[in-house]
């Protein structure tokens, strides 16, 4: 099945999705989107555990909100982790991300950007060591002026085109994609990163 709209035409809206026909609507509704890593639920008052990635990212909490995140004090300081891939998956198709942040200071004083870079991991072949993840976004994500302090934001979705080598022939369920999310900050003291979504088709037999 198809994953093209009925329309060449359409208004997009601010998460990159068209209204076209009612068809187009229906198969829109049809693309779900995963939560991928929540750590609010990781962080304990006063706690920074170190977090996995390049730089010194730690897990802390948010201004003292009992809510936590991914704590970027540097430029470059980057989180990794890996995702299984949901059985009901199109790997063939494309796949988008997001990542939800705030910063530690007052507002329009900076930009913060993340870069996500991914490296698909074969489990099936029994071959592939696991790697970070390496390869940017074919639409990476624009940067974000900051809010008020400790303000959520999400960014704008980029994404990962359609037929991917690399990606395309995984098989879900089974295969996994290494995600590395990288903070850099421009006049902007910190930022955290507070969750990751992923958006995806689903696969039609």
């Amino acid at each position: 099945m198809s994953h093209k709209p009925t329309s060449a035409s359409g208004t997009a809206t601010k998460d990159g999705l068209r209204e076209y026909s009612r068809f187009s609507k229906e198969y829109l509704m049809d693309r779900p989107i995963i939560d991928l890593w929540p750590f609010q639920n990781y962080v304990e008052h006063d706690d920074n555990p170190e977090a996995m990635g390049n730089g010194t990212p730690e897990f802390a909490e948010i201004n003292t909100a009992e809510i936590g995140g991914v704590l970027v004090a540097t430029s470059n300081d980057a989180y990794g982790h890996l995702i299984v891939l949901p059985y009901w998956i199109d790997p063939a198709a494309q796949i988008d991300f997001r990542v939800l942040w705030s910063n530690s200071q007052s507002a329009g004083t900076g930009t913060f950007d993340v870069a996500v870079k991914y490296t698909p991991i074969d489990v099936s072949a029994e071959s592939v060591a696991l790697a970070i993840g390496a390869t940017a976004l074919d639409s990476t994500i624009d940067s974000q002026a900051d809010l008020a302090a400790n303000v959520p934001l999400w960014t704008e979705w980029g994404y990962i085109n359609a037929e991917k080598t690399g990606v395309k022939d995984l098989t879900p369920g089974d295969d996994l994609l290494a995600i590395t999310t990288i903070g850099t900050l421009t006049t902007i003291t910190s930022a955290s990163m507070i969750q990751m979504q992923m958006r995806a088709y689903r696969k039609y037999i």
